[in-house]
């Protein structure tokens, strides 16, 4: 059994949060992660995520692949291990996290305007009762069976999978951490919204024309 908070704590104590922000947005043509969306209070889509994080936890670290390109973000982690994508900055705030005393982290992408705290909520209600061989409580499509690598808790122990799989040169996230210490929540197509990513212009436009319906 994991642990339940406690009234009158901070929701998850011993969890840290990393924001992953080290892609560099190709598709897109422009910084993502400084994204500033109608309707979301002003705040870039990095720091959005940010504070969403910290609804839940103590710290949350920004995720970059070199100083120069968060220069200007608070809580920079630098990847230990260069050009290894996500997986990279995962590992390295694993790193970060056992080193400081946290038994886990959340993990979340940069680029999810539609992330919330209800989905959240759940994800931690989910991993605080998952079985004790669990290193990791993410998000599946129903339809699909395709795993949300990137929204999900990892627990510090699931770092040697990493090590082994960046050694190897597995990037695929989704791939490092065996089934059976995977926790899944599946989630359907009417859920779907809080799983949109912005990776082209197009994504872009559709993202924009969701919030401008929202109003």
């Amino acid at each position: 059994m994991r642990h339940v908070p406690t009234a009158g704590t901070v929701p998850y104590p011993q969890t840290a949060a990393v924001v992953l922000a080290g892609g560099l947005s190709s598709r897109l043509g422009q910084d993502k992660a400084r994204l500033r969306l109608p309707a979301q209070d002003g705040h870039s889509l990095l720091e959005r995520t940010r504070q969403l994080a910290l609804h839940f936890v103590p710290h949350c670290w920004t995720s970059c692949r070199s100083a120069r390109q968060r220069d200007c973000e608070a809580d920079v982690l630098v990847d230990l291990m260069p050009d290894c994508g996500p997986a990279g900055g995962i590992y390295t705030a694993l790193t970060r996290a056992a080193g400081q005393g946290f038994r886990d982290i959340l993990v979340l992408p940069c680029d999810l305007p539609f992330l919330d705290e209800i989905t959240l909520q759940r994800l931690f209600l989910t991993h605080a009762t998952a079985p004790p061989q669990t290193l990791l409580t993410a998000y599946a499509a129903a339809e699909s069976g395709r795993m949300e690598a990137l929204v999900g808790i990892y627990d510090v122990t699931a770092l040697p999978f990493f090590a082994k799989a960046l050694q190897e040169g597995q990037r695929a996230v989704r791939d490092i951490i065996p089934a059976r210490h995977q926790n899944l929540i599946f989630y359907t197509s009417a859920d779907s919204r809080s799983f949109l990513n912005l990776n082209t212009p197009e994504d872009l436009y559709t993202v924009k024309s969701l919030l401008a319906s929202c109003r």
